[in-house]
């Protein structure tokens, strides 16, 4: 875009840039969004991203760094994450594979098929907070979550089904939800409300506990974050979920429709959400 272009040409055309963190000459100009500032080495605010997710200038909240800017319109975006727990790196994406029944298998070869072409092989994942926002205290799906229940679940997922929207207002009781306000909110008061949305949702891809619990932790970090629909977020959902960009995206829809609701359990939303027909 313009944007980028013009900061392409400052680039290019003057070297009496001085970083705002090293105060040298910049190396690797680096624009922050969404503010837009830019007089930093890469380097530089990479370190500060570790200890602080805002602009040093600003400090409006950093969604992603834009740098390695080229003439050519060329550029990498770098998303500021936590970094992804050890069991992900060792585990391999097949991993994520329900393997009891029929259906969950079908899931399983959707899952390990996808073409990780636009996966987020290009964003260098690092750690941006030292706030734990995960809780020792995993809630458990009790036996009422039947197998039918997550059969169902299963199906949304085979089929991709999305839920049908439900407007904001005071009527409904649904709200917007940002990883702003998340940040700014007691985590007491959304942390169980998702964990119990998540349990039964790794739950119905059969996943062990320990796997289960993993996941858990690393999305109750990502929220706070990345909003759950930024392009951040379901890059890393993607991983999450084995280079499935559908998944992910059906996923994170799901996840936010169910965050914006006014409930704390999972059955009054499930008797108000509505989908369309497989």
């Amino acid at each position: 875009g313009k944007m980028y272009e013009t900061e392409q040409r400052r680039q290019h055309s003057s070297s009496s840039e001085h970083c705002l963190i090293c105060l040298g000459s910049i190396i690797d100009k680096t624009i922050l969004e969404p503010c837009n500032h830019s007089d930093y080495c890469f380097r530089c605010i990479l370190t500060w991203t570790k200890q602080s997710d805002r602009c040093p200038l600003c400090s409006t909240s950093i969604n992603h760094l834009t740098h390695l800017l080229t003439l050519d319109g060329n550029y990498e975006r770098f998303f500021p994450l936590p970094n992804l727990p050890s069991i992900f790196k060792e585990q391999s994406s097949s991993n994520f594979r329900a393997s009891n029944s029929n259906l969950s298998s079908e899931l399983s070869t959707q899952i390990s098929t996808t073409n990780r072409a636009s996966s987020s092989s290009s964003i260098i994942i690092t750690k941006t907070t030292e706030k734990t926002y995960c809780t020792s205290k995993i809630h458990r799906a009790s036996p009422l979550d039947s197998r039918s229940t997550l059969s169902y679940r299963r199906s949304i997922y085979k089929n991709l089904l999305y839920s049908k929207h439900i407007p904001s207002n005071r009527f409904t009781g649904f709200r917007s939800i940002t990883s702003k306000k998340l940040r700014r909110s007691d985590p007491k008061d959304w942390i169980p409300k998702i964990t119990l949305f998540l349990e039964r949702e790794f739950r119905a891809f059969e996943l062990d506990q320990k796997e289960i619990d993993y996941r858990i932790s690393y999305v109750l970090k990502i929220l706070p974050v990345l909003d759950c629909k930024s392009e951040g977020c379901i890059r890393i959902l993607t991983d999450i979920f084995g280079g499935n960009l559908d998944m992910a995206q059906l996923f994170a829809h799901e996840l936010l429709s169910f965050l914006r609701s006014p409930f704390q359990e999972l059955k009054p939303w499930d008797k108000v959400v509505q989908y369309p027909n497989p």
